[in-house]
């Protein structure tokens, strides 16, 4: 079953700072490269998104009937997100090296 991936404002946000981050640090087309990687990795969650583990943060989500947060590993970035019935949301992109998020990070 195909789903439909959405990317929430917050993964939106991060994205765009880690792109103009890579273009300063490195080059414009460095930074064209890893997001256009990044997109098609978040889309290819379409396509069996549960064979995703689950993210450092589901610790966190004990809350019965919220969906389980799971987590896309591309390159050195997590891609933190849930799935619920056919729609996968994805709410967090986030450097590995960082700390996990915190529930009141997580909303």
């Amino acid at each position: 079953m195909k789903r439909v991936v959405s990317i929430s404002d917050a993964a939106l946000e991060e994205l765009d700072e880690v792109s103009a981050y890579l273009a300063i640090e490195g080059s414009p087309e460095a930074a064209d490269r890893w997001l256009a990687v990044m997109l098609l990795a978040i889309h290819g969650l379409h396509s069996m998104p549960e064979r995703c583990p689950l993210a450092l943060e589901e610790q966190f989500n004990l809350s019965k009937g919220k969906p389980r947060l799971r987590q896309l590993i591309v390159g050195n970035y997590r891609v933190i997100f849930t799935v619920k019935g056919r729609a996968v949301r994805v709410l967090h992109v986030r450097h590995a090296a960082r700390r996990p998020l915190t529930p009141e990070e997580l909303g």
